[in-house]
């Protein structure tokens, strides 16, 4: 999890406290992990979060929509906080296992590999697709 950044709530409620920076600082995504207890509840919450046109409840559907995001609009940085992290951290090790896999896959996709293919016709762009664990 090395590629994941790591908050306190202090710093998060800081950084939450200019309110409109926050929210025009790139596509930002919190989500509070508390309520999450499966896969299936995570995905959801996902899908909400950044409005999938579908949701997906596999790994490999909810990673191909996450790696397409068009419809946000051509945000440079996209932010994933994870609110509460070490709530998630109680999951059973397989769903924690999938869930971190699926956030390294993406932070690496935005990166590199999106440089291999075409959205909307055109070449992908890397985006900055951070993943910060709040606790």
């Amino acid at each position: 999890m090395q590629q994941f950044k790591n908050m306190t709530k202090e710093e998060f409620k800081k950084l939450n406290s200019s309110g409109i920076h926050f929210w025009e600082n790139g596509y930002n995504v919190v989500i509070t992990c508390k309520y999450i207890q499966t896969w299936e509840q995570f995905t959801e919450v996902l899908g909400n979060a950044f409005q999938l046109p579908m949701r997906n409840e596999n790994y490999h559907g909810t990673a191909d929509w996450m790696q397409d995001l068009t419809w946000l609009g051509k945000h440079e940085i996209i932010r994933l906080y994870f609110y509460e992290w070490n709530e998630l951290a109680k999951l059973n090790e397989d769903v924690k296992k999938h869930i971190v896999m699926l956030l390294s896959s993406l932070t690496q996709w935005w990166k590199e590999d999106v440089k291999d293919s075409f959205m909307d016709g055109k070449p992908g762009e890397p985006k900055e697709f951070e993943v910060v664990l709040v606790n």
